[in-house]
């Protein structure tokens, strides 16, 4: 049977292929934890995550972020690889039935009519031994009950009931955060922000030095009393600043990371400061003028009364002195302009090495930096004060017919450009002065 092809062939081919742009609105809470077997998992809201059995500090970090407004549409918790774990009775109930879960398998233990913590532990480990396909060791420690897995086995541990999580302990080798940083990056790499939940110093420096080499940003807290002393220089702020680390901001503080962190990712990277925010649920330090000024000196920042009502964070820097919003714009402008130049590369069968190919390269340049200054990050056109006007970017390219026939041959075009930066005003000086007369 003839067809319409006989008469008219149509071939379409589609050039629709998509490039996944960069993360830049996510944190990630990293903590040691039993709840899943996963690298990651994802959180639209506190109330599904306090569903799961998650231990009390990842919690609050969870809370603390989810209370903020706006607050981010999700936010991920990330599982370090775990050495070891503490459970503990929640309370004391006699005749009370104490249980957790390994997977599917059920561990319980019901007290007597004076129920101790020592008699709960000591029934747990029992019921745990006496399981001959047990993958976990239990050993009474004092009123608690330490739980490791065995050999490389890994399941989740849920506590069932009258139960709580004590301290989580991660694996202490001298590269374990960068591994667990480096498999959860390799499960699920969609987040920009990285909160460690654990306070624990060394962690810090080694999330800071991972966070360096993996274009992420790293937001943590201290509140050693070694901060506040301007001729120390051990402390956490003054090693990060030191180190010029350009992709972690600490605060002088207990537990504002999360927070400030999902209080900020809200804002669209360019048309943010990290500076001048209020934090819901974050109790406000009360510092004195010098002790502001150590903080910030040696890299820090701080979140704190400005009146009885108003507490707000500021400088808003990385430990190396620059703005962070800077770094995040720089961050989403560079995965802007590689995914918007890679897409129209891959959907065209091919972009002459011409003055009509370069151009079509130019444009496409032009437009993501027109997006950066659309969110805020590059500066608009503007006049000076002679009424010129000042662009906010400038592109540099080659003339086709100019380059050499060895350049041709590469197939590599070389692009450049200089844009300025809108920047952002944390504080305004004003004089003035009243008269009778102007």
């Amino acid at each position: 049977m003839a067809s319409l092809s006989d008469i008219v062939n149509v071939q379409i081919a589609l050039q629709t292929a998509g490039v996944t742009r960069g993360e830049f609105g996510i944190p990630i809470l990293v903590a040691p934890l039993f709840t899943f077997t996963e690298r990651v998992r994802v959180y639209t809201s506190y109330a599904a995550a306090s569903e799961d059995d998650l231990p009390p500090n990842v919690l609050t970090a969870l809370s603390d972020a989810f209370s903020q407004t706006p607050r981010p549409r999700q936010i991920k918790v990330g599982r370090r690889s775990v050495l070891k774990g503490v459970i503990q009775p929640a309370s004391l109930i006699n005749n009370g039935t104490y249980s957790f879960k390994v997977g599917d398998e059920t561990y319980s233990y019901t007290a007597d009519g004076s129920a101790t913590a020592s008699e709960i532990v000591t029934g747990l480990a029992a019921a745990v031994t006496a399981d001959t396909d047990e993958i976990i060791t239990a050993t009474v420690v004092g009123d608690t009950l330490e739980v490791a897995f065995t050999g490389s086995n890994l399941d989740s541990i849920t506590l069932v009931t009258n139960l709580e999580w004590g301290t989580i302990s991660p694996l202490s080798a001298g590269t374990a955060v960068a591994d667990d940083l480096d498999d959860i990056l390799d499960e699920d790499a969609a987040w920009y922000g990285l909160v460690m939940v654990e306070r624990i110093k060394q962690t810090q420096l080694d999330a800071a030095e991972w966070t360096e080499a993996n274009e992420k940003l790293f937001i943590t807290a201290t509140n050693e009393a070694d901060v506040l002393n301007q001729a120390l220089d051990t402390d956490l702020i003054s090693v990060l600043g030191d180190t010029r680390y350009f992709r972690t901001a600490v605060m002088y503080h207990t537990d504002p990371d999360a927070a400030w962190a999902a209080r900020v990712f809200t804002i669209q990277p360019g048309g943010e400061t990290w500076a001048l925010k209020g934090l819901s649920s974050i109790t406000p330090s009360r510092l004195t003028a010098t002790q502001k000024q150590t903080i910030v000196n040696k890299g820090g920042n701080t979140f704190e009364f400005y009146q009885e009502n108003i507490a707000l964070t500021n400088p808003g820097k990385t430990a190396a002195g620059e703005w962070i919003d800077v770094i995040r714009f720089r961050d989403w402008l560079k995965d802007t302009i590689q995914v918007n130049m890679t897409q129209m590369l891959i959907n065209r069968d091919k972009v002459p090495y011409t003055n009509a190919g370069i151009q079509l390269c130019v444009s496409n340049l032009r437009k993501s930096l027109q997006e950066g200054q659309n969110v805020g990050g590059i500066a608009p056109e503007e006049l000076d004060s002679n009424g010129v006007s000042v662009p906010g970017f400038v592109i540099t390219y080659p003339n086709s017919i100019d380059l050499a026939p060895s350049i041709k041959a590469s197939r590599v075009l070389d692009l450049g450009f200089t844009a300025r930066l809108a920047g952002a005003i944390h504080v305004a000086e004003i004089s003035g002065a009243l008269a009778y007369e102007l």
